[in-house]
């Protein structure tokens, strides 16, 4: 089955520099069409934010809970997000690029055409989310979680999966064979329809109580 295109963010105009502290004043307020770069914002819990085509670049979002947060067209570019949790949000056409994901959470959220390039997101945990044209590359996922989630076009292109636990996720259509899987924890309702190496093969089969002599 042919891979969908993941969608890239769009666009079309120059982005502003935004000056202000990222922290809108109304629960409606959205920042539009800016660059946002160099800061910080941490330990803020229940926190609801809306970025629609912008642009973040070098800023540390470090121990934060967003709520109900929209990101549209937006791309996060060398940006930390350790230990941040997404509770019921929305990502839609969004880049994360050389980005520290480390114990993030995404729980009962959204994400579409959404690409991690170069991530470093080990501990990483997306749980009881939607997750429709995803692609994840070239990026470190060890000890991560995916867990009872809705997944249609997933695409794994060199990730570091050791000891990384799929449950109730998925992954028929997915190519594991680029991706380093040892120590994967993976049930046969998950794994089934998946593509990998035959240098997997022992390893998958062993998990799932399969012999081969």
């Amino acid at each position: 089955m042919k891979k969908k295109d993941i969608k890239k963010p769009i666009h079309r105009v120059d982005l502003d520099l935004y000056n202000y502290p990222l922290t809108p004043k109304t629960d409606d307020e959205s920042i539009e069409y800016k660059r946002i770069c160099d800061g910080e914002i941490a330990e803020i819990k229940g926190y609801r934010i809306v970025l629609d085509t912008c642009k973040v670049e070098k800023y540390n979002f470090r121990d934060c809970e967003f709520v109900r947060s929209e990101f549209i067209d937006t791309v996060f570019k060398n940006c930390e997000l350790t230990n941040c949790t997404f509770i019921d949000s929305t990502f839609a056409r969004v880049e994360f690029m050389n980005c520290k994901l480390l114990g993030t959470h995404f729980v009962e959220t959204n994400l579409s055409n959404v690409l991690l390039s170069e991530v470093h997101a080990d501990y990483l945990d997306i749980s009881e989310c939607k997750l429709k044209n995803v692609k994840i590359a070239n990026s470190s996922l060890v000890m991560a979680t995916l867990f009872n989630n809705k997944i249609d076009n997933f695409i794994l292109d060199t990730v570091n999966l050791q000891n990384a636990t799929f449950y109730e996720s998925s992954l028929n259509g997915v190519d594991l064979s680029t991706s380093d899987t040892y120590g994967i924890k993976i049930e046969l309702k998950s794994i089934r329809g998946a593509t990998i190496a035959s240098w997997q093969a022992v390893d998958i089969c062993d998990l799932l109580g399969v012999q081969i002599k």
